[in-house]
């Protein structure tokens, strides 16, 4: 299973800023001193709970997903960048990588062996049935191009 995140993060867009940096420090600044830092407003949520990567991924995009992975806990760290803009973001937990209990994933792991025992019978069904006729393609002598005028399949 992967790692879920909880952490909170704050946004700054960098089309509405002309010196990124200087804002970011400002920030920064803030958060030590106990000020609100700022930053801008945004559809996304400032705060996730246990969110798994996929989700995370889902919604600020795979980069900033993947940074993620690198921050320690506890502090305010960034800029870190999604396809919306920059971002400071605060791990306030991560849950480690681990395989789970059969039990916790049973449901689907039956799911996904009965779709797997369906696609190989298909398969194998289909190849069964391909191996009872043979394709015929014969050209019609009329066209000049030489365009398949007819094909038929016939049972062996």
């Amino acid at each position: 299973m992967p790692p879920r995140y909880t952490f909170r993060q704050i946004y700054f867009d960098p089309g509405r800023h002309d010196d990124m940096k200087a804002l970011i420090a400002q920030a920064r600044a803030n958060l030590e001193a106990g000020r609100p830092p700022g930053g801008d407003s945004m559809t996304l949520p400032e705060q996730l709970t246990e969110a798994a990567t996929s989700d995370i991924e889902r919604q600020f995009g795979v980069e900033f997903a993947h940074g993620l992975a690198a921050l320690p806990v506890g502090s305010w760290q960034g800029p870190i960048t999604s396809g919306f803009g920059v971002h400071l973001v605060q791990i306030q937990a991560r849950g480690e990588v681990h395989t789970p209990k059969l039990a916790d994933v049973r449901t689907e792991a039956e799911r996904d062996w009965l779709h797997d025992r369906s696609q190989k019978s298909q398969e194998a069904f289909y190849q069964q049935l391909r191996k009872r006729y043979t394709v015929t393609i014969e050209r019609d002598a009329a066209t000049s191009d030489g365009a398949i005028a007819t094909a038929t399949a016939h049972a062996r």
